[in-house]
Formats: structure tokens, sequence, C-alpha cells
């Protein structure tokens, strides 16, 4: 597919000689989990609106993205008073 130079907003024009052969991708697969240090410090909180903030340096077990904790889990952890999580 590509646009005509110079037409931005013109027609699009796309390859039809043939079928259309699928692509082996698997659209979930993002590649190994991003991996940072653990910082002790870095715990979750809960910003002015409520929301729930996770440092990416956070330690392991809040880690949502990585098998961690869920973020329900954590959420429930600070609502029940706990202002730091250890």
């Amino acid at each position: 597919m590509r646009r005509a130079p110079g037409q931005a907003g013109g027609p699009l024009h796309a390859q039809t000689d043939g079928p259309r052969q699928p692509h082996n991708v698997d659209l979930w697969d993002f590649g190994p989990p991003l991996d940072w240090p653990e910082d002790p410090a870095a715990l979750p909180y809960l910003d002015g609106q409520d929301n729930v903030i996770v440092p990416m340096s956070c330690p392991r077990r809040f880690r949502w993205w990585q098998k961690g904790q869920s973020i329900e889990k954590t959420l429930e952890e600070l609502r029940d008073g706990q202002k730091k999580i250890d």
C-alpha cells in the first residue's frame, strides 16, 4: 500500500495482483518483558485522583506486567490504609 507522492489524504493504492499471504506474527508477543532493577523505595502509591501509580523500578511483586500481583490487589492494599507497602 502506498500513497501517491505529495498527496496527503489522497487515494491509497493497494496491491491487488494476488492472494494475500497470512503473516505468522503473534500480535500479542511483544518480546521479553521489560526489566529494571528493583528499588525498594519505589513503591506503588495513589495519586491525587486516586489512580494507582506503579513505578517501573518497584519490587517485582508489584509488577503486574511481569506476572506480579494484580493492580486490584495493589489497590486493595493501598486502600486498606497502608500509606507505604512493604
